[in-house]
């Protein structure tokens, strides 16, 4: 059925009409028309008021171009046209093919989008013009009419301002704007949330006027936030903890192990060089196999200050290095080497606070080229002056060494003087506090 001027306006009727000429609320249409939406057909894109605006949601057809519009050729008279980027071919474009109608061009904007206070036809009104680009205005004789929906455009007399016969004067051509931004996806700003399509597991994460479509994670995992992502959150693994007396088989990193033998919790590392099994929460009765290095360099004053504090006792079935040991805060055992190139008198081996220690007793072992000695030294000192007797002197082969002492710069100091060069001294300390 072809498109006249009459035809537009029950096509656009949405209130009942009036079915006499003696005036309203006499007998009226029955079942009055109403507006259809269709979904897919809806605008949900940004129509500014003053056109174009930013928006990349109309596209200007500009007034040296426009659009040149097609005979619609099942009209008598040549009365309507349409527009369609298939205007060089007036035969292809009206034979209803998928193609031609794929080419019609509709969703033209009207001017009843303007801004508030729009100088009339300066707006998104539709101009129409001849094919010498004169000006048909909306007082034409011809009483033209534009639907700007399907793009269509009706005259309701074969006669305008330029002639007699509406063909003589076409084609005719359209300058003004069209829709072309997004319809049917109702953004989060309106209500909607933006999408058509899901995948199974999706998530709608909000931010700001919009949401964020966060796709299902890997199974095992779960979500937590993550503000390096857009949506603010992400999947990530969480590893299931083993309990048994051995190590789990094929561990990855981050994995966690409960030792049900000793009750302790163990997390697979991997440092980079190596994987391994670190115990993270010891349980009763441990058994380290890992080196533990304590890098907290806190200095210990009493047994409940120091990098590392140990409420009960202590078993060690190896050796014990340490520079010295203060037991009970009342006596410090101590410990230090020396090695004196030369024989020069009254070289210092070994120093101990005097502010904190009165009195010791310094075993020596000095071994020279050419003898071995053992002295045992008892040491006190007044604040000013130091005093030692040394007693129990065993040597192998002669004196290899004689011993004095003084106090210099806060320390007790004990003084060696070597009977030949390259002599190397292993001393040890039971110093008592102050």
């Amino acid at each position: 059925m072809p498109w006249t001027q009459t035809d537009t306006s029950f096509k656009k009727l949405s209130n009942k009409r009036v079915t006499t000429s003696t005036g309203k609320g006499l007998p009226e249409e029955k079942g009055a028309s109403t507006l259809e939406l269709y979904l897919p057909d809806v605008k949900t894109g940004l129509i500014p008021g003053t056109p174009p605006g930013a928006s990349t949601d109309v596209l200007y057809y500009t007034g040296a171009i426009g659009q040149t519009l097609v005979v619609d050729t099942s009209v008598p008279n040549n009365l309507t046209w349409f527009a369609t980027t298939g205007y060089g071919n007036t035969t292809a474009a009206n034979d209803g093919s998928a193609l031609s109608e794929g080419q019609r061009l509709g969703d033209w904007i009207s001017d009843k989008y303007d801004g508030f206070g729009t100088v009339a036809g300066a707006g998104y009104e539709i101009k129409v013009y001849d094919k010498d680009s004169n000006l048909i205005t909306k007082s034409d004789s011809s009483n033209w009419l534009f639907d700007y929906q399907t793009g269509i455009l009706i005259f309701n007399n074969n006669v305008t301002s330029y002639g007699t016969g509406v063909s003589a004067i076409g084609p005719f051509r359209i300058v003004g704007y069209r829709y072309v931004g997004p319809k049917g996806i109702i953004p989060a700003s309106y209500g909607g949330t933006g999408y058509t399509t899901y995948t199974k597991g999706d998530l709608l994460v909000g931010a700001g006027g919009t949401f964020i479509k966060l796709p299902a994670g890997t199974d095992g995992y779960v979500l937590g936030a993550d503000a390096s992502r857009p949506s603010g959150l992400g999947w990530t693994s969480v590893s299931a903890v083993t309990v048994s007396d051995t190590a789990p088989a094929s561990p990855k990193s981050a994995d966690l192990w409960y030792n049900s033998l000793d009750g302790g919790l163990l997390i697979y590392y991997a440092d980079g060089t190596s994987s391994q099994w670190t115990e993270i929460n010891l349980g009763s009765g441990v058994d380290l196999t890992q080196q533990i290095n304590i890098t907290n360099t806190t200095n210990s004053t009493s047994t409940t200050s120091g990098a590392l504090v140990i409420n009960g006792g202590l078993g060690v079935s190896g050796d014990i290095y340490a520079n010295s040991f203060n037991i009970s805060n009342f006596n410090s055992l101590q410990a230090g080497i020396f090695t004196a190139s030369s024989t020069t008198a009254n070289q210092v081996a070994f120093t101990f606070s005097s502010s904190s220690y009165r009195s010791a007793k310094i075993w020596v072992q000095t071994s020279s080229p050419s003898s071995y000695q053992i002295d045992e030294i008892v040491a006190i000192h007044n604040g000013s002056s130091a005093f030692i007797t040394q007693f129990a002197s065993v040597d192998t082969a002669g004196i290899a060494s004689t011993f004095d002492a003084d106090l210099s710069g806060g320390n007790f100091r004990l003084l060696v003087t070597p009977t030949l060069s390259n002599t190397t001294y292993n001393i040890s300390c039971l110093a008592i506090r102050a």
